[in-house]
């Protein structure tokens, strides 16, 4: 897997200095709360798991010579946004994300939500970059997916569903609804940007590689929820969470062994998907091992 994680790791680093040099536009000649705020959060990278699966879809289509950094760059600047309101008092009360103190513990509430509508307006800046209009023809479609993906056809309706579910206040379906909506179009739409930024995409292709992001972002959150207990070094966020919170998850209706064998089942199925795309699935499969590896030994029967 030395292939994949170097691969991943490049990917992260453009996407994440490509961030920090559109930032540096902004933030020049400022030097305040909010503008320490945006650093702090971008000089913190995730895994960058949507950049990744846009790059990875675009390739299963056919070779690009497209890079579109701005795609990534957006549908990692929502997910950002996300975690920051995710992690507010409000919310979920988080502590750490990515092994580091929460924004709103450094800056305060108000300059959290601040900063997170700052990212969140950034983000749909990079759809009228010059570079990307002129090598993209369908813009508005694209504009139009992740617009509800970040709203409340996507996050905002998932994040609701998840502060108001508690035990078994919400059915099994209704949480994997939820999963859908709060986690998994997000990673479906950075697909779908990647897939239709490649001027070889069609309709056809589309069932499948949706079906391998739908399977593969439950699988995804699923071992999440079987990662909660680990430490902050593993996970980033405090250990047990969730469960302190009394959150509602697939872990509410099944044990650890059976959550853990539907993710691998979900992800057998992302694995089959692939053989009917067109181009090279060799990242998108890599992905999918990744997920799989993520899953606590201890779990697997």
């Amino acid at each position: 897997m030395n292939s994949y994680n170097n691969w991943a790791e490049s990917i992260q680093s453009q996407v994440y200095d490509y961030l920090h040099t559109q930032l540096e536009k902004k933030l020049s000649s400022h030097n305040n709360t909010l503008s320490k705020a945006l650093s702090y959060v971008i000089s913190n990278p995730g895994r960058a798991l949507r950049p990744q699966m846009l790059f990875s879809a675009q390739l299963a289509i056919s070779e690009c010579e497209y890079f579109p950094l701005e795609l990534a760059g957006s549908v990692e600047l929502i997910h950002i946004t996300s975690l920051i309101y995710d992690d507010l008092p409000c919310m979920d009360d988080g502590i750490t994300r990515r092994g580091r103190p929460c924004v709103h513990k450094i800056f305060g509430e108000d300059i959290a939500i601040l900063a997170a509508d700052s990212l969140k307006s950034m983000a749909f800046e990079q759809f009228s970059m010059p570079n990307l209009l002129a090598h993209i023809n369908n813009m508005p479609i694209l504009l139009s997916h992740i617009s509800q993906a970040s709203g409340y056809s996507g996050i905002c309706l998932g994040q609701a569903m998840d502060l108001g579910s508690v035990s078994t206040d919400i059915t099994e379906d209704g949480i994997l609804e939820m999963y859908f909506l709060k986690t998994v179009k997000l990673i479906e739409t950075a697909a779908f940007l990647g897939a239709w930024s490649n001027p070889d995409m069609s309709e056809s292709f589309w069932d499948p590689l949706s079906k391998i992001t739908i399977n593969l972002g439950i699988a995804f959150q699923i071992v999440n929820d079987l990662r909660d207990g680990l430490s902050v070094e593993e996970t980033g966020k405090i250990p047990d969470q969730d469960l302190k919170q009394d959150k509602s998850t697939l872990l509410s209706y099944h044990d650890h062994h059976v959550c853990a064998r539907i993710a691998t089942d979900l992800l057998d199925k992302s694995k089959l998907e692939t053989n009917l795309l067109p181009g090279d699935s060799t990242r998108l499969c890599q992905i999918i091992e990744w997920v799989l590896r993520q899953i606590p030994v201890d779990f697997l029967s």
